[in-house]
């Protein structure tokens, strides 16, 4: 059954290297095969748009993809928890949040308000190397 696999968290957590991951393993993995696996980017998104954080396109074209019977990975920021909590409530949707104890380079800019999951969620600590943090994921999406 397709889903939506929605990471999320502050910038330099890696959400995006951790998705684009996600995206091959579900595309490839003999057990839980996927003919096509989406991933779509905010950064992405947001170059297509001019610059402009949209949020509701990312969600547009995933639920397209989903009614079409394929999975979808989301990597965005998305810090308020009412809007992750909105889609899950609308879609088929797998929350991940992602965050580190390291700190995060100049060009990435903390974001005050950011509001941490509270419910269903799926808790990945990507301070250790990516290799670990990923196996951990499989381990607790299968």
């Amino acid at each position: 059954m397709a889903k939506i696999y929605w990471l999320h968290g502050q910038p330099g957590s890696g959400k995006t290297t951790i998705a684009k991951r996600l995206q091959i393993w579900l595309q490839t993995d003999k057990v839980n095969w996927r003919k096509t696996v989406f991933h779509i980017d905010e950064s992405d998104v947001n170059k297509l748009y001019g610059g402009k954080n949209d949020l509701e396109t990312i969600i547009t074209i995933s639920k397209f993809l989903l009614s079409t019977n394929h999975d979808v990975v989301v990597s965005a920021c998305t810090p308020s928890k009412k809007f992750r909590n909105k889609l899950k409530e609308e879609t088929k949707v797998l929350e991940i949040y992602c965050h580190s104890r390291n700190k995060i380079g100049k060009e990435k800019q903390i974001i005050l308000e950011y509001e941490t999951p509270d419910q269903t969620f799926v808790d990945l600590d990507t301070t250790s190397d990516t290799e670990t943090t990923f196996e951990k994921l499989i381990k607790m999406i299968v």
